[in-house]
């Protein structure tokens, strides 16, 4: 299972730590904030429509107060029809318009059968559509009522166009109305108003009632008299009575807007303001950039800070662990030096000392160890020393038969610890010959049939002798089958080819070649080469080829010697039969 290091863990608590609080208290304080900024931008932007439509209202009643302050001028004169045929009548009304020029574009003065006269500010053929409007007005008028048009563009060209309203009023004498007044007013001053507030990041405009603009920052747009219906907040405009403010968030063009409106009661027209999500909490915006700056640099505050710590914390630890490793594997001699007063300070010195008297104590062990085993071998030894008390001719003959055995072994690249119970095994392989009568072990020549089968009961009897120690249970298979043949006819099991424990086959080869190589009472000791050549011929039935092959090599390099044979060995005979093996 992968570990996690106490330095990421105590990085990452420290990031957590440091983070968590700032993103939660940041993440409330944006919500807050922009509820109160969305608060504030709707009274903000209700109060901008709010003025602006009571600034319309009074720029329109006193356009229609100049009218009707001119009418009644009218009216009081004497000779009404008369004097529209006065130049002095025109006259005045060119004095009107050079009094009020940012307000008042022309002026009719017309009797009922719309005779009369007119002035006006600039060409008279600009007017066209204001002429054609004003008799209409007329038919309006002389039923009885006061008649205001929707706005209007007026104008030669794009140039010179703008928007205008026509105002009329009536003219009354004696109870009855003879004419009417008429004004062309410019509605300029409210696209200069507009103008002015969409300056300060808002997009404001006016509509009149069928939702068309009649101002709007854009001064050309504002004259295509486009339908801003078109927009939801204009559209839902009817749901609101007139003369009422509200605000509302909306969606067009794919963005995100907060707007608010004003309806007007007369004229009725709307005015609108509206801003994008975006730029209304730009300040929202720019708090989530300075607080994830902060963040940031929280983050590398604390990552700094525990790194210091983490690294106090954890190369102690480190060591620690390191040391413990190596106790692990034995090495006893590890010490721990920390300057520290702290609890890992402590912990170091408590390791120190424990690793003391682990020290102590495994030496101890060691030691017993060393003398158990040196006892276990010595009685191992003086038990096969018992056995070849018994027959002098035999005497050494288990010590041989071991060193032969583990140097066999180590040819064939047996582990050490293998090789160690292979020589116990070699060691103790006659064991069983304790248990022969006297009479057969010692008889100077060859047995009878009935003598020899009692001696090959002498594996039997060794495996049962040794059989009950536990620490020698892995040797018996060694001591019990040292006597089968790789063709089966051996005894005391019949085992034939691989059957046979190789334990078992090693010290057979190493218990021939002694027999071979030394004095016994029903043979001299064989030519090392003799010896050699027969256990090569034997490989093929009694013996195991690569055992044999490894014996010729041991021998070979050395680390074999027989203690008695007949002459020198020479190198190039033994690697000869050493090359009829393989």
């Amino acid at each position: 299972m992968p570990t996690r290091s106490i330095r990421t863990s105590l990085l990452l608590a420290l990031f957590v730590v440091a983070l968590v609080p700032l993103g939660l208290s940041a993440w409330k304080l944006i919500s807050l904030s922009r509820e109160v900024l969305k608060r504030n931008q709707q009274v903000l932007q209700i109060n901008l429509t709010s003025s602006l439509g009571q600034t319309i209202r009074v720029y329109v009643d006193v356009s229609r107060d100049l009218v009707s302050n001119m009418v009644e001028l009218l009216r009081l004169s004497p000779n009404f029809a008369g004097r529209l045929q006065d130049p002095q009548l025109t006259r005045e009304l060119e004095g009107w318009i050079e009094r009020y020029p940012d307000r008042l574009r022309k002026l009719y003065v017309l009797d009922a059968r719309g005779r009369g006269t007119a002035a006006q500010n600039g060409p008279a053929d600009r007017y066209g559509a204001a002429d054609e409007l004003v008799r209409t007005a007329l038919r309006s008028v002389i039923g009885g009522g006061r008649f205001t048009s929707h706005p209007l563009v007026v104008g030669r060209s794009a140039e010179d166009a703008e928007l205008c309203l026509v105002d009329a009023e009536p003219v009354r004498s004696g109870g009855s109305t003879v004419g009417l007044l008429a004004a062309v007013l410019s509605l300029e001053p409210i696209q200069d108003w507009v103008g002015e507030l969409s300056r300060q990041q808002y997009s404001v405009f006016v509509v009149d009632s069928e939702g068309r603009l009649l101002a709007h920052a854009d001064r050309r747009q504002a004259l295509t008299r486009a339908d801003m219906r078109r927009l939801s907040i204009v559209a839902d405009l009817d749901r609101s009575p007139l003369g009422t403010s509200g605000a509302t968030p909306f969606s067009g063009g794919g963005k995100r807007y907060l707007g608010a409106y004003t309806r007007l009661d007369d004229p009725p027209w709307s005015v609108v303001a509206m801003i994008e999500e975006d730029l209304a909490y730009a300040s929202i915006a720019d708090m989530r950039r300075q607080t994830g700056t902060w963040a940031l640099l929280a983050a590398a505050l604390a990552l700094g800070i525990g790194l210091v710590f983490a690294r106090q914390l954890a190369e102690p630890i480190r060591r620690l662990a390191e040391s413990t490793r190596s106790i692990a594997h034995g090495d006893f001699s590890q010490r721990i030096e920390i300057r520290s007063r702290n609890e890992i300070g402590a912990l170091a010195g408590t390791f120190n000392e424990m690793v003391g008297r682990l020290q102590g104590y495994v030496e101890r062990l060691k030691r017993a160890a060393r003398e158990n085993r040196e006892l276990f071998l010595g009685s191992i030894r003086m038990i096969t020393a018992a056995v070849d008390e018994k027959d002098p001719y035999t005497k050494g003959h288990s010590e041989r038969v071991m060193k032969y055995s583990m140097a066999i072994a180590r040819h064939m690249g047996l582990p050490e610890e293998e090789v160690e119970t292979i020589g116990i095994s070699a060691l103790l392989h006659d064991v069983g010959k304790i248990g022969i009568d006297d009479d057969i072990l010692k008889k100077p020549g060859e047995l009878t049939a009935e003598e020899f089968e009692i001696m090959k009961l002498h594996p039997e009897k060794g495996a049962r002798i040794m059989g009950p120690v536990e620490q020698l249970r892995d040797m018996i298979p060694g001591l019990h089958y040292h006597h089968e043949r790789i063709d089966g006819l051996g005894y005391p099991a019949g085992l034939k080819g691989e059957e046979i424990p190789l334990v078992a086959r090693i010290i057979a080869v190493a218990d021939t070649f002694d027999a071979m190589t030394t004095q016994r009472p029903y043979q001299e000791p064989r030519d090392l080469q003799f010896v050699l050549q027969k256990l090569t011929e034997w490989s093929r039935d009694r013996y195991d080829g690569r055992v044999v092959a490894s014996l010729i090599a041991a021998v070979e390099r050395g680390e074999i010697r027989p203690r008695n044979t007949t002459g020198p060995t020479r190198r190039t005979s033994v690697a000869r039969i050493g090359e009829r093996l393989g």
